[in-house]
């Protein structure tokens, strides 16, 4: 999703906006979740086999790592940046970055506690390595 630059009635800069999802972009979604990951942290990997997980990363850099068909994919995530997650796809984030980095989830179905739909991840045997030269992760 683009970032917007905003400007009040002046035309001074203000701030940014970026657009997190609107309703002609996909499935229907029922639920909104702000989560964190601390520098030279991860979290995941996860694996759901019913729920599908839209991201939106709104602060920080990440890395988003996932496995298919026994291949490890990876996308790098920046402010504005969108990510699909499949039913059935494990998937990890790091942050290598030197803040912390702030990703929405937009699942679907939302979970619910009645519902779980969280699956171990076997064999996950990526280990991501940061090239500072080439500012990729």
């Amino acid at each position: 999703m683009p970032r917007i630059e905003t400007k009040d009635a002046n035309g001074k800069p203000n701030g940014f906006l970026i657009p997190i999802w609107h309703v002609d972009q996909g499935p229907k979604i029922d639920q909104v979740y702000l989560t964190t990951i601390l520098p030279g942290s991860q979290k995941g990997p996860h694996l759901h086999l019913v729920r599908r997980g839209f991201f939106t990363c709104i602060k920080g850099t990440l890395l988003a790592v996932w496995r298919f068909d026994g291949n490890y994919r990876e996308v790098q995530m920046k402010e504005g940046s969108q990510f699909e997650v499949q039913p059935g796809i494990p998937v990890a984030f790091y942050n290598f970055g030197p803040g912390e980095a702030y990703l929405l989830n937009m699942p679907s179905p939302p979970w619910r506690e009645s519902e779980p739909d969280e699956h171990p991840v076997s064999n996950w045997e990526y280990e991501p390595v940061m090239e500072p030269a080439s500012g990729r992760y």
